[in-house]
């Protein structure tokens, strides 16, 4: 039993010692609109706005669950080289693609082209939806959006929602996107 204690103890130590090497997340200091939190992007010259309850494993996509829904999702990638461009379709990117070729299109008829300006750069963004599945399932909306910061990087935002609202917050997220003046501390 004595034994026992001596591993349990030593094994607890060494586990909180790691953690003592390891610093806190550090948020990026901005400012954001409303319930929107501010936080770094894969890309650690960039921050973005997020709401809280959306969730990143790679800071690349943030996704929510919707219980009975299909989740919301919005993701933003800086720094889109040449071959990620062809591969999407051109630039900018669109939602509206040749007939056949996925089931991420847009229905005809149901797109919006619009132009932002996001992190100093001209966004060209198409807004979107496409019926729900052959089964009567609920539609769903969604934006992809174009931007050439004024460093020369492509970003490619794409958000995807059941909810009209949802979306907007989505194009909302997107338009938060910034160069920060400080490099992620997070890295090292």
């Amino acid at each position: 039993m004595l034994r026992r204690r001596l591993v349990l103890g030593t094994l607890v130590a060494a586990v909180a010692a790691c953690g003592a090497d390891r610093p806190a997340w550090i948020a990026p200091s901005r400012p954001c609109p409303g319930a929107l939190r501010p936080v770094w992007t894969a890309d650690p010259s960039y921050t973005i706005c997020v709401v809280t309850s959306f969730r990143t494993r790679d800071l690349r996509t943030w996704r929510r669950e919707r219980p009975g829904s299909p989740d919301d999702v919005f993701t933003v990638l800086v720094g889109v080289g040449p071959a990620q461009i062809a591969l999407t379709g051109g630039w900018p990117p669109r939602l509206l693609v040749p007939s056949g070729s996925g089931t991420n299109a847009a229905a005809a008829g149901t797109v919006i082209t619009r132009t932002d300006t996001v992190a100093g750069g001209i966004a060209q963004t198409e807004v979107g939806g496409r019926p729900g599945a052959a089964s009567g399932g609920a539609p769903i909306l969604r934006f992809v959006s174009g931007l050439r910061t004024p460093d020369g990087r492509h970003v490619i935002a794409d958000g995807l929602s059941a909810s009209s609202a949802t979306l907007d917050t989505l194009l909302l997220m997107f338009g938060t996107l910034a160069r920060s003046p400080v490099p992620d501390p997070n890295r090292r």
